[in-house]
């Protein structure tokens, strides 16, 4: 039953022959009055009170379900960007691999073409050596064949001189 202060200072009684002290009644009934307005201001206080503790509850949990969902979009954020950087990574092991293998492939098959450009020199070298070898002994063999006709002639030479001798020493005897 909801009472108000007013209605308790206006609540009259009937009166009665061996009833209460009329002057005791009302002093108590305009203390219960004051009582019940003061507790209906300290109710009224709190249900404001209430009020504002209630809206700043519900824009504190606002903000916390913000905060959450900044919490989480940006942990998502930091997952992603850390699985672009392994993938990204990844991509550049690999491209560096492939291109280290490359190199690897092209240095091989330079190697190769010097070693066959030194085998073809090699054999043209000895292909050379040979030929200087047969012009040598081919020239050593003129020379020799020279020297063989020098020294015929010279021995021609030294027999006709001698003979010449002979006949000279011949006539003069």
């Amino acid at each position: 039953m909801k009472v108000s202060p007013i209605e308790v200072r206006q609540q009259k009684f009937k009166k009665a022959m061996l009833g209460y002290n009329r002057t005791d009644v009302d002093a108590y009934m305009s203390m219960v009055a004051d009582a019940l307005e003061d507790m209906r201001r300290e109710l009224s206080a709190t249900q404001e009170k209430f009020t504002v503790l209630q809206n700043e509850h519900d824009r504190l949990a606002q903000m916390e379900g913000k905060l959450k969902d900044t919490l989480l979009m940006t942990q998502e954020a930091s997952e992603t960007a850390v699985e672009n950087s392994k993938r990204e990574a990844k991509h550049i092991v690999e491209d560096a691999e492939r291109k280290s293998r490359q190199m690897l492939d092209d240095v091989f098959m330079e190697k190769k073409r010097i070693e066959e450009e030194i085998a073809r020199q090699q054999i043209q070298k000895d292909l050379f050596v040979v030929k200087m070898q047969n012009l040598l002994r081919s020239q050593k063999e003129i020379l020799n064949l020279f020297e063989e006709e020098t020294d015929a002639e010279k021995t021609e030479e030294n027999l006709f001189q001698v003979e010449s001798h002979e006949q000279e020493s011949k006539d003069l005897e």
